[in-house]
């Protein structure tokens, strides 16, 4: 007795099998009945969808992604500036601007940079 392959072309008596059936036998967690027909599996189908989906993956990556960081970079950095901002006690002691309107000898400011004078940095002049 001779078995016919269940990848035999289908003809006029032999059934053919639904796309969810060949899928299953494809992937073989499916067996179907004998004698319906299955036809192979087209792997160079199978090759340019892989590679279809490799370039879109690509392009998501190259071009959505840098996006999507940028605006959690710009959200994380305006939260820390907040935070910031909360954490941190400021006296508007002195003014950097003004300090041509005080009394010439009476105190001393080191001056900073970025114009952040801090109570710290006034002392008394000396004489």
């Amino acid at each position: 007795m001779t078995r016919e392959p269940a990848t035999a072309a289908p003809g006029p008596d032999r059934p053919r099998a639904a796309w969810w059936e060949v899928l299953g036998a494809w992937l073989h967690v499916w067996t179907p009945p004998r004698g319906v027909a299955v036809p192979p599996v087209p792997w160079r189908w199978v090759a340019a969808a892989g590679a279809g989906l490799v370039a879109l993956v690509a392009v998501v990556v190259l071009v959505v992604a840098p996006k999507v960081d940028e605006g959690k970079r710009r959200g994380f950095l305006e939260k820390a500036n907040e935070l910031v901002a909360k954490d941190r006690q400021r006296l508007p002691i002195v003014a950097v601007g003004s300090a041509w309107a005080m009394q010439k000898g009476k105190i001393t400011i080191k001056a900073r940079v970025d114009e952040d004078t801090l109570s710290m940095n006034i002392k008394p002049a000396t004489n």
